[in-house]
């Protein structure tokens, strides 16, 4: 799948193991030509005709032999079931695609397409396990809560977290009180299966709000970052929005989910007795996710606000550019 995000930028899906390209005008107009199984002759008349420049047969083959190890050529039928080459052998995909195929008509190594998920190749700093395929539970809960993504919705959360933080200033001396209750094996239990639903509701405000613009979620599990165990949700179906505010709530929308929900603890802790369980879950909630939301914006750690920061500016891999820049 092509999809042009801006004049002089398009990205291309691969639909088997879901990786993305980033490509220019020129690359995806011929990658369309190859689409329709055009012949080399006809993609260099309409390559002339688009932008007024001529393409030679080497430029042609080089295009195809580029791209070929990213995997976006299917390989070829064999001998005794394609009949579309050996009738057209003047296709692009007849004539170039082949170019790099052994006598026994096996593709080398370097050019199989890979498969969906490898351990191998990660970094130990960052190194994610997948679990699960979210995409039909997130589909059915969009269904369930549309509002959730109107804009009096957002006005109302938004007034919610401000009266949230006003109730936290004025409480700041018993909320500074409740933290050496928290100690012991029974609270540390209970703080890590908050810290995993909250983490939860995080990854499924991301994946819901693409969801919600048309893309699709498949990818969802653990994320060793720096050996602490984080979950994640692969969003990656954002590049294909053409909208740049669309992709950017999918970006922000994990943290205005901690944001709705540390709101919400922030009451809930108010009004309870200190002390029960259900003041203690809260006060647990408000902490992760008041304090993971503080981290979350900051676009120097590689998160949510790093990631708002690089679509808005429209740099792709900002991190590295600016590592090479320095």
């Amino acid at each position: 799948k092509i999809q042009a995000i801006s004049p002089t930028e398009y990205v291309v899906k691969r639909r088997d193991n879901r990786q993305y390209f980033s490509i220019g005008p020129l690359e995806a107009f011929l990658l369309e030509q190859l689409i329709e199984r055009n012949s080399a002759e006809e993609i260099k008349v309409a390559f002339a005709d688009r932008f007024q420049d001529q393409l030679s047969d080497a430029d042609l083959k080089e295009f195809i032999r580029a791209i070929r190890p990213m995997g976006l050529l299917q390989p070829s039928a064999s001998k005794t079931t394609s009949k579309t080459n050996i009738a057209n052998p003047s296709s692009a995909e007849g004539t170039f695609a082949n170019q790099d195929v052994d006598a026994d008509g096996a593709e080398p190594e370097e050019t199989k397409p890979r498969s969906r998920f490898s351990l191998r190749d990660q970094s130990a700093l960052f190194f994610r396990v997948p679990l699960c395929d979210p995409d039909e539970f997130l589909g059915r809960f969009v269904s369930k809560v549309p509002f959730v993504w109107t804009r009096w919705f957002l006005v109302l959360a938004g007034c919610f977290m401000l009266a949230a933080l006003t109730v936290m200033i004025s409480s700041s001396a018993e909320l500074a009180n409740g933290l050496p209750d928290s100690a012991g094996w029974g609270h540390a239990a209970l703080f890590i299966l908050v810290m995993l639903v909250c983490t939860s509701l995080h990854e499924v405000g991301h994946g819901a709000t693409l969801k919600h613009f048309g893309g699709e979620v498949h990818d969802s599990g653990l994320l060793f970052m720096f050996f602490t165990p984080c979950m994640y949700c692969n969003v990656s179906d954002a590049w294909l929005i053409p909208d740049k505010w669309k992709r950017l709530a999918v970006t922000a929308a994990g943290g205005v989910c901690d944001l709705c929900v540390w709101a919400l603890a922030v009451f809930v802790w108010r009004v309870t007795v200190i002390g029960t369980l259900v003041n203690q879950i809260a006060f647990m909630a408000l902490t992760i996710c008041g304090g993971r939301s503080l981290l979350n914006f900051n676009p120097l750690l590689r998160l949510d606000g790093y990631y708002l920061l690089s679509d808005w500016l429209s740099i792709p891999n900002l991190r590295p550019r600016a590592k090479d820049y320095w």
